[in-house]
């Protein structure tokens, strides 16, 4: 008995920091840019992965459950559809987020949605030179981290 409440206390200690990171949606810019969103999420999912406390769910996980859910590329994800994907991911978290480019500035916004309210518990934002797009993200991903367990 003891052993069962330590692994369902294990379990739901995992889920508690279980983070699904969904592609980038292209708000603004020219066809240049489309496909980025998948590129900058594989980032985000990167530097997540060195946060210790954190789980993220495997890529191949979320796109097959995405494509069951017939989302094609560049559909919006509002809470709602987060909260339903999260759901079937096991995750508590789901990150969604868009991109733009927009003369010479490179923008991204961020929220991070609890999957079992489907509110969300923190947003970021983050913005630069097109050129230096990696290191938005990067401060993208710092500004997520702040203030969270």
């Amino acid at each position: 008995m003891l052993f069962l409440l330590l692994f369902v206390s294990s379990v739901l200690a995992q889920q508690a920091r279980t983070v699904a990171v969904l592609d980038l949606d292209q708000a603004a810019g020219s066809e240049e840019w489309a496909g980025l969103g998948k590129a900058l999420s594989g980032m985000i999912v990167s530097d997540l992965a060195l946060v210790p406390t954190l789980q993220l769910v495997e890529r191949t996980r979320l796109d097959a459950l995405v494509g069951e859910m017939h989302l094609s590329e560049g559909d919006f994800v509002d809470p709602k559809t987060a909260q339903k994907l999260g759901k079937g991911l096991g995750a508590r978290y789901v990150l969604v987020g868009s991109y733009s480019v927009v003369k010479d500035t490179f923008l991204l916004d961020s929220r991070i949605v609890e999957v079992e309210k489907g509110t969300v518990v923190k947003a970021a934002s983050a913005s630069g030179a097109p050129a230096d797009f990696v290191a938005v993200e990067k401060d993208l991903v710092d500004d997520l981290l702040v203030g969270l367990d």
